[in-house]
């Protein structure tokens, strides 16, 4: 009997452990107690007091900030700090999290509507005993309130998960007290929660629900579920984080499996026939969503409905790009999605609203924080996925889709204007997650990407409102994506060598076999899916798929140097065949271009005074038409003196 009560009470203690432990973690409630809890103004805050909406202040000037007494944090679990506040001048605001001096490395950062209130959870990494935080709230001057501070689970509270079937959508909770479920858009967050978002449901006890995945034509496939109360001041407070479909069950339209390919040689092609002779098994095509969609609805463009609507986009555009003709030759294809501003201002909806005029590529973030860039984001997503998913081919068939370019840096590739990393990885988990979403509805197998450049645990530029390290944004977007529901994203990486200039990456000396390597290149490309197979990486405990999809080796109009950009390709795909994890690896360019920063990367040289036109082949052309067939030893033969090897086993250590 012993054994039973002590059975008995273990049970009992791991299904309340996520409520006891929530309990223990610190929760400054202002607008309930009215007090201070020992946080204390120490720069630009002014005027101090309690109103019946919380802790209110002034800001007297830049800079201003907060700091909490020291607290103790289990270190073993993954919490979030939940926060929210009133601001008068709107803008960025930042939390600190550190024992002993702040330091903007430990910090997350979010954004402010101006004259609203704002809620929002932040992700943390463990933080251990003693810990402090910063919170600089938004502007320079100004009224700010704020109603609450508090440290919880990161996930395990509320809506816990939720499963789509062809059907419903079944909540699985966990949920202490009378509460309601709540559906929230995806660009509308925690706020819409407690104000005039519809109840779905009210019910007193934990378990799974069931709703209908259909409101008439609307999909709610898209949406978020909460869980709400009325607390003791009889406002509506949330419970746990927004949560959104992470599993599907058989809801993809045309179940058809990815397909293996016969090796890893790929391309971004610029001439297809000559592409599909070089017996290539892997292509990418960048697509410029904003130019394909059509406000305009011309007669003849291709349509789509979705959710009683009609949406249209541009046939000649898409047409243009010779997917099918890839597609029936066995290449597996991507799309690399991007955004651009656009001439006419109606065409501009998907593109995110802090892109700044002055991005130096005019390349920006995909709107996820308005109901239209949402509208049209999910319309053309599901337009391609529903295109290229077809089990028949009838236009072709897309297997990646590659979410922006090298997003780490953001500035240039994806720009959400001065931006720091959190934000970053918020918006773009957000963008990711909505296209995961889209493909799902059509293909269970079509893969969607994260980009990266090769900076990972530094930046490109000292200017981190500008640039980030791949290894951080990507360690920060996996806690977003945990926190709402984890999914089946991957990651599109391009080991350029580290100067882009010299081919020779065997060299690169910012590339080393640490996990602190300021680097990722071809020569320490292992260290990749290392850290992508930690558990915490995982998605249903497998490793996070890898494709290089872009990265090229330059030469500099002399034989010498053409041959070492040949050499530079015998190395890096001897190496990426060995390590797996990676499916592809498609290279960089096709044709040398005029517009690359004095950059020749092509197989092919370009006609002089053109900007790509094909000339005559660079000795690369031939190791890559070989690089997968019984030919390879003896074309890549010569390379084995220029990289300093006597075995192509020894590339492997080099």
């Amino acid at each position: 009997m012993s054994r039973l009560k002590s059975l008995s009470c273990l049970l009992i203690l791991l299904v309340f452990l996520p409520g006891l432990l929530a309990a223990a973690l610190p929760a400054y409630e202002f607008q309930a107690e009215k007090k201070s809890f020992g946080w204390r103004a120490a720069n630009y805050i002014a005027g101090a007091g309690f109103t019946a909406d919380g802790l209110q202040f002034s800001i007297t000037g830049n800079d201003p900030f907060l700091i909490s007494p020291p607290a103790n944090y289990p270190t073993d679990t993954k919490l979030c700090l939940h926060l929210r506040l009133y601001s008068e001048a709107g803008g960025r605001g930042q939390v600190f999290y550190y024992q002993q001096n702040y330091q903007e490395t430990d910090s997350v950062w979010f954004h402010a509507e101006r004259g609203t209130w704002t809620e929002v959870r932040l992700p943390l990494p463990p933080l251990g005993t003693a810990t402090r935080f910063r919170l600089d709230p938004p502007g320079g001057a100004g009224r700010c309130i704020i109603s609450f501070i508090r440290v919880e689970l990161l996930t395990g509270q509320g809506v816990t998960e939720v499963t789509a079937t062809a059907k419903e959508l079944i909540l699985n909770t966990l949920i202490d007290g009378p509460v309601q479920i709540v559906e929230v858009p995806p660009f509308s967050g925690y706020i819409a929660a407690t104000s005039n978002a519809p109840v779905l449901l009210t019910f007193p006890v934990s378990g799974p629900l069931q709703i209908p995945r259909f409101d008439g034509d609307r999909d709610r496939l898209y949406s978020g579920f909460i869980a709400t109360r009325t607390n003791s001041l009889g406002k509506r407070e949330t419970i746990g984080p927004v949560r959104f479909v992470e599993k599907a069950a058989n809801i993809s339209r045309y179940p058809v499996p990815y397909p293996s390919a016969a090796s890893k040689k790929g391309l971004q092609v610029q001439m297809v026939d000559d592409a599909i002779s070089l017996g290539i098994k892997h292509a990418t095509f960048n697509l410029n969503l904003g130019a394909l969609i059509d406000p305009s609805k011309q007669a003849g463009n291709y349509t789509w409905k979705m959710d009683g609507e009609t949406f249209h986009f541009n046939r000649a555009y898409l047409d243009s790009l010779r997917i099918k003709q890839l597609s029936d030759a066995g290449v597996n294809v991507s799309l690399i999605l991007l955004v651009s501003p656009n001439n006419d201002p109606a065409r501009n909806m998907l593109l995110h609203p802090w892109y700044d005029s002055s991005a130096p590529n005019r390349l920006g973030a995909f709107n996820v924080r308005t109901a239209d860039g949402v509208k049209w984001l999910k319309a053309v997503m599901e337009f391609l996925a529903d295109r290229y998913s077809r089990p028949d081919g009838v236009n072709g068939n897309v297997w990646g889709y590659i979410v922006g370019n090298e997003v780490n840096s953001h500035w240039h590739w994806y720009n959400l204007g001065n931006t720091r990393q959190s934000l970053v990885a918020q918006e773009y988990e957000a963008a990711v997650r909505l296209i995961n979403t889209a493909v799902r509805k059509f293909s269970p197998s079509a893969r969607v990407y994260l980009s990266l450049e090769h900076h990972w645990n530094v930046s490109y530029q000292r200017n981190l409102f500008h640039t980030c390290p791949g290894r951080g944004l990507v360690e920060d977007f996996n806690r977003y994506a945990q926190m709402g529901g984890n999914y089946d994203w991957h990651i599109a990486f391009h080991p350029y060598p580290e100067n882009l200039t010299n081919p020779r990456t065997w060299e690169d000396t910012s590339a080393t076999f640490t996990p602190d390597t300021p680097r990722i290149t071809f020569r320490n490309l292992h260290l990749l899916p290392a850290f992508l197979a930690q558990p915490d990486m995982r998605y249903n405990g497998q490793p996070r798929r890898i494709i290089l999809s872009e990265q090229g080796f330059n030469s500099k109009g002399t034989l010498d140097s053409e041959l070492e950009q040949a050499a530079a390709y015998c190395y890096a795909y001897r190496k990426v065949e060995t390590i797996s994890g990676i499916d592809s690896f498609i290279y960089h360019r096709h044709v040398d271009h005029s517009k690359e920063g004095g950059l020749n990367l092509g197989l092919w040289r370009r006609q002089p005074n053109s900007i790509s036109n094909p000339d005559t082949q660079k000795p690369i052309y031939r190791v890559f038409e070989t690089a997968d067939t019984p030919d390879w030893p003896q074309t890549f033969d010569f390379a084995r003196s220029i990289i300093g090897i006597t075995r192509w086993e020894e590339i492997l250590s080099k």
